[in-house]
């Protein structure tokens, strides 16, 4: 069975507190403390079920001991302890419902997204693996757009397209999918905006904007088929490297040019060079010419990207942009 690190160990009691009771104990921590839990917690993916209860054990025995770990006294800990195991035996299985999501029985829907949000996606990908199309078209339409796109790159192909028929259908929420939900995440969720009068095609276009060619043509592909209208709004709606002539002003490639991550950059416009030579032509003109032939000598230097590293660079690009254009700097066609 793995040893957790002290700080993983910390990250684990916090992650299945309430979130009053967490801010209480990482008050506690020394300086620094809160920085090396965050940092453990990022890199920890997703752990069994056995070293989560060896951990909960731990931490309890660790309160009932004559001299806590928790900082503030014996009394304050006792009371600590006393507040978290009310009775004398511990329902293990009652503390960690369920592992994958690592909250307890009975934690808020909003405690329950926000965890799900935090999950590394192929993490997320896996937990979901087994579950219905369905109820992971609510998971990635209750997600912030960024960690949606995240979790249908990551989702296999006929995964994702199943999940995305049921975006596109525009259904309201039913029981059933609700207790899909329930089901899964083993907490009690409360009722979705019962959205009406909507093909989905709006958040649609917010998860594709953020995934590579690749995938948007995976999920678009059986959506023609399927729901031809949506499909064409959606592909109509895109922002991609392809298309940013026609929907990008010329005031943003300065930005772009100024503010974005250099190597990012340099990855997409070498790509686009042979695979988008409009696009990159159009973000050169809108700069200074002595400019754009340092950058065309830079980028032309460096060695063709994969189409995936050239795919996954221009979706990063564009996921820059526009929050960039929900910040006000700019605005999309």
């Amino acid at each position: 069975m793995r040893q957790l690190a002290p700080a993983e160990r910390v990250a684990v009691i916090l992650s299945l507190l309430e979130p009053d009771m967490a801010r209480s104990l990482a008050e506690e921590l020394e300086y620094g403390g809160v920085d090396r839990v965050v940092t453990a917690f990022e890199n920890m993916g997703t752990l069994p079920r056995p070293v989560i209860l060896q951990v909960i054990a731990s931490f309890v025995a660790d309160l009932r001991n004559p001299n806590p770990f928790v900082r503030g006294g014996q009394r304050q800990a006792q009371a600590l302890a006393e507040r978290l195991v009310p009775a004398p035996e511990i329902d293990f299985d009652s503390i960690v419902q369920p592992v994958a999501f690592g909250i307890g029985e009975g934690a808020s829907p909003e405690a329950v997204w926000s965890y799900v949000a935090e999950m590394p996606p192929e993490d997320l990908a896996a937990t979901l693996a087994d579950e219905r199309p369905a109820v992971i078209a609510i998971v990635l339409t209750r997600l912030p757009e960024a960690k949606g796109a995240a979790l249908l790159n990551a989702l296999r192909e006929p995964l994702a397209v199943a999940a995305v028929r049921h975006i596109a259908s525009g259904r309201s929420v039913s029981g059933e999918t609700l207790d899909a939900i329930a089901e899964s995440l083993r907490v009690r969720a409360s009722a979705p905006d019962q959205a009406q009068g909507t093909d989905g095609s709006a958040t649609l276009t917010a998860l594709l904007n953020r995934c590579p060619l690749s995938r948007q043509e995976a999920v678009l592909a059986p959506l023609r088929e399927s729901a031809a209208e949506t499909a064409e709004r959606v592909e109509a709606a895109l922002l991609r490297f392809d298309t940013l002539a026609d929907k990008l002003p010329r005031t943003a490639a300065p930005i772009l040019f100024r503010e974005a991550e250099q190597r990012v950059l340099d990855t997409a416009l070498r790509y686009g060079a042979e695979a988008s030579p409009e696009a990159t032509n159009f973000l050169y003109s809108n700069i200074s010419q002595r400019l754009a032939e340092q950058i065309r000598e830079r980028v032309a230097s460096l060695p063709m990207p994969s189409e995936e590293e050239g795919e996954r660079a221009q979706a990063e690009l564009i996921a820059t942009l526009l929050e960039w254009a929900e910040d006000g700097r700019f605005s999309i066609a």
